[in-house]
């Protein structure tokens, strides 16, 4: 696709239409996309650091630096996940400038939100058989994740705890009692992990 295409798509999705407006959404976009990568291999080299004596340390490494992949490498995606992004993480008051059509709202939750996380094992609603496109209601069933996803949810997390000045234990607390079923082990592992890199 060409920056022009795009552009278009995200204007056609966006209050008011506003090129201007589209063009500065992809941009934020790509910077913010860009650095949560970063800040997730930063995490993923501290984790390593701690679990070292762990086979699948290489496997977290690989993955963190394909970490969330497709938000900059699918043309299609990029350009009908770009509102989402920035209006779910307030880059700098652009979400302010714009609002999205109802036919987007519905198609980010019923369909770019679930094939990310279908596609990105780091999500623990992936890992969940029932969850598909349509209506989703958590509690999702996270207990077939294996410990190398359990680490890179973690530094994804941290990388956007840090980013919006939250607390990745706090969200761990809520998620784990509202939104994902995780075995007794993988609680301990992944509280574990977050006091130790956060």
């Amino acid at each position: 696709m060409e920056l022009n295409e795009y552009i278009q798509i995200i204007k056609s999705e966006i209050i008011p239409q506003d090129e201007d407006v589209a063009r500065e959404i992809l941009k934020r976009y790509i910077e913010r996309t860009r650095e949560h990568v970063r800040s997730v291999n930063e995490y993923a080299k501290k984790a390593c650091e701690v679990l070292k004596g762990y086979d699948w340390c290489f496997i977290l490494k690989t993955n963190a630096l394909m970490h969330d992949h497709d938000k900059l490498n699918d043309g299609v995606f990029i350009a009908h996940y770009a509102p989402y992004v920035v209006k779910k993480y307030a880059l700098d008051g652009l979400k302010d400038r714009f609002d999205v059509t109802e036919n987007y709202k519905k198609q980010w939750n019923d369909y770019y939100v679930v094939q990310h996380c279908k596609k990105n094992g780091h999500h623990p609603e992936g890992w969940d058989k029932a969850y598909n496109y349509g209506d989703n209601f958590p509690p999702y069933d996270a207990t077939k994740m294996p410990f190398e996803y359990l680490a890179e949810m973690v530094c994804d997390w941290c990388a956007v705890g840090r980013e919006q000045g939250n607390s990745p234990m706090d969200w761990f607390n809520k998620v784990s009692r509202e939104r994902y079923v995780f075995t007794d082990g993988q609680k301990e592992f992944i509280k574990r992990l977050i006091e130790a890199i956060q």
